[in-house]
């Protein structure tokens, strides 16, 4: 099998798992989870903050997150170039 045709067959296979579903209901625990990491967090280094504050960090935390997965995907692609 080729490259494209598994990607195909993948492709397949997760529109038909979805048939049926609401949108995002599949991956709401995963979300939830996701959300609740950063929460954590948030709890651990300010264990004094009120919720609002913690909701906040978290927020912060989250964006931070992301910052660093887009800095390293930069860099990578930057590598890959040769620059």
């Amino acid at each position: 099998m080729t490259p494209e045709q598994r990607r195909l067959r993948a492709r397949l296979a997760a529109y038909s798992s979805h048939v049926g579903h609401p949108p995002g209901e599949r991956t709401e625990q995963l979300r939830r989870g996701f959300e609740e990491r950063f929460r954590r967090q948030a709890r651990e280094r300010f264990p004094e903050a009120d919720e609002r504050e913690i909701d906040r960090q978290a927020g912060l935390l989250h964006k931070a997150y992301f910052a660093r997965l887009s800095y390293a995907a930069a860099t990578a692609r930057a590598s890959k170039r040769g620059a």
